[in-house]
């Protein structure tokens, strides 16, 4: 699932989904234990967000990949959205979306997103803010962790994978 898939009162669900399950799990409860494992490792991993699908990718020495798997695995098995990760991701998200204000692709991409049709997933940007993922989902009523679980349930399944 990508930004296409997102409830429409919540842009930027899906890229903060992609973050919040790097940030443990049930079996691994440690927000950083497979950013260790990987690093450990020689590894190298990111992911990341377009419209109709999210990537996940890591590499690392091929002695300990079952362990890798096993921990990547639980992202989609138990995760936590550890409400103690919130902020800091939310603020990795927003900082993500700064970023990119300089670059030109993202600012065409952009502008095509603002004349787009708003009733077209199109409209809705990839990467979006602490606006629309704190303050705007808040003046809704919206709970976020609750929204991100409703989501996460609906689209993270084996069926929908590959």
């Amino acid at each position: 699932m990508g930004s296409f898939h997102e409830p429409t009162p919540i842009s930027g669900l899906a890229h903060f989904l992609e973050h919040m399950l790097f940030k443990g799990s049930k079996k691994y409860p440690n927000p950083y234990d497979f950013t260790a494992f990987i690093g450990q490792n020689s590894g190298y991993f990111n992911a990341f967000t377009s419209q109709e699908s999210t990537s996940y990718v890591f590499s690392m020495a091929e002695e300990n990949f079952e362990g890798a798997m096993d921990r990547f695995s639980r992202f989609f098995i138990d995760p936590l959205f550890d409400p103690t990760a919130i902020e800091k991701e939310i603020s990795a998200v927003n900082s993500e979306f700064f970023n990119t204000l300089t670059v030109d692709m993202r600012l065409l991409l952009y502008g095509a997103q603002v004349i787009a049709s708003p009733e077209h997933p199109f409209s809705r940007n990839l990467c979006r803010n602490s606006d629309t993922l704190k303050k705007i989902p808040a003046k809704k009523g919206l709970n976020l962790v609750n929204e991100l679980n409703s989501f996460y349930k609906q689209f993270s399944s084996s069926h929908l994978m590959s």
